[in-house]
């Protein structure tokens, strides 16, 4: 079935055009003359029929106002074929690399003359244009540009859990996403795209007022409760479902995230295993951490079902196990030994995977009253710490506090407005000895 035609007539500033479309492809009539093609044509048609540039402007507009949009990506061709086989944060990464430059600034232009900012016949000169731009507009263009053309987008993050606003003074962040994917990165990655496409519109005053207004230029809204939830793994590419052991699209998953952990994971791969723990058929002794550290386990309580060696070692994997449970546990665990003996050797390789998910914060310092002990465990699902003495705690309120006596834990910054953070899936320490309290 062809797709459906429509015809219009368009008033632009040179006088009426019309307009014959017909799926991608367009028909423009002016003054007796004709030319069609496809609509990412459009600017090279109007030129054939004797349309000028602010006519263009304007008819892209009224095109914008039906639902069409005319596909004008500012990149270069070199960079547009590339952009398409890189995951998103991937694609902001190699944006990174190019110099600074204003590969997009005849496209701000054209949409601050179409706003009435500035007018084609005022200058040649793009950056005494600019000057007529306010600060705050060029932020909001540049902004709508960058996410139209499907590379980044401003998003306003939420810093306290409903019911809680007051207490953070700020309500929200600005942060921003690769379009097409949530995961949430610093503003400073957007600065930095910006600053290859739009160079000489960028000045102090238009990066803070999108680092100050985050709901002030083309934003999404991301409530707290919405970002980095228990039951979902960010990988590279896809999301585990910690639920059923399944991945899941980023483009299908309407959760946020704070991290990617450096992780790759095949979907065959991801149900051979699941499916071998299921019939019995995976041998555990196959790990290269069962290998290498349970045999401390063994020597220090013995070997052999129902010995201690076997009762610290399953309990020692289940602490471990709580870290990837779809729940937290209210757990906090110690894995004491003498020194020398591999404690924080087989910490830092159970860690290393999902490093972005692990605090490193002393159980001394939680136990302390300093202000800005709890910033390192922003955006943390379990703290994991090995004490090289053994440490002194003074009170356990705080610690009672990170592992489940609240739902969410106030967190001071410095330099920024506080935070609030979720309660900790559970903690983990080692020392050469137990604790004192």
């Amino acid at each position: 079935m062809s797709a459906a035609r429509a015809q219009l007539r368009i008033p632009v500033f040179s006088g009426e055009v019309e307009l014959e479309l017909q799926g991608d492809a367009v028909t423009l009539r002016f003054n007796g003359l004709e030319a069609g093609g496809a609509l990412p044509q459009l600017r090279a048609l109007c030129k054939r029929v004797g349309l000028l540039e602010k006519d263009y402007f304007a008819l892209k507009e009224e095109l914008r106002k039906l639902g069409l949009k005319v596909p004008e990506p500012p990149v270069p061709d070199t960079l547009a074929q590339l952009l398409p086989a890189c995951s998103p944060p991937e694609a902001l990464e190699l944006l990174s690399t190019l110099p600074h430059g204003d590969l997009g600034l005849s496209a701000l232009l054209e949409r601050a003359e179409l706003e009435g900012w500035v007018s084609a016949e005022d200058s040649s000169n793009p950056k005494k244009l600019l000057s007529k731009v306010p600060s705050h507009v060029r932020a909001r263009l540049a902004a709508q540009l960058l996410e139209e053309w499907g590379l980044v987008r401003i998003v306003a993050l939420r810093l306290a859990p409903a019911g809680e606003e007051r207490a953070t003074g700020e309500a929200y962040e600005s942060r921003c996403a690769p379009v097409g994917d949530r995961v949430l990165l610093p503003l400073e990655v957007w600065e930095s795209v910006t600053s290859r496409f739009f160079a000489s519109a960028l000045n102090r005053e238009t990066l803070s007022y999108v680092r100050n207004h985050p709901t002030a230029v083309p934003s999404h809204e991301v409530p707290l409760e919405r970002v980095n939830p228990w039951h979902l793994l960010r990988l590279k590419g896809w999301v585990l479902d910690l639920r059923d052991l399944k991945l899941v699209p980023p483009s299908l998953c309407d959760w946020w995230f704070t991290y990617q952990v450096d992780m790759g994971l095949r979907d065959a791969e991801l149900r051979l295993l699941v499916e071998r723990v299921r019939r019995g058929e995976y041998d555990i002794r196959e790990n290269a951490v069962y290998r290498l550290w349970k045999p401390h386990f063994d020597a220090a309580g013995g070997e052999g079902d129902g010995s201690a060696g076997e009762r610290e070692w399953e309990y020692f994997v289940d602490a471990v196990g709580t870290w990837f449970a779809p729940h937290r546990f209210r757990l906090v665990a110690l894995l004491v030994g003498e020194r020398g003996s591999g404690k924080s050797s087989l910490l830092a390789a159970l860690t290393a995977p999902i490093e972005p998910l692990v605090g490193k914060v002393p159980l001394s310092k939680l136990a302390s009253k300093e202000r800005f002990a709890l910033q390192p465990l922003i955006g943390k699902w379990v703290n994991v710490y090995s004490e090289r003495l053994s440490p002194t705690v003074s009170s356990l309120e705080t610690i009672n506090n990170l592992v489940g006596e609240s739902d969410w834990i106030f967190v001071d910054r410095k330099h920024k407005p506080p935070v609030f953070i979720r309660s900790l899936k559970s903690m983990l320490f080692a020392s050469n000895a137990v604790p004192m309290v």
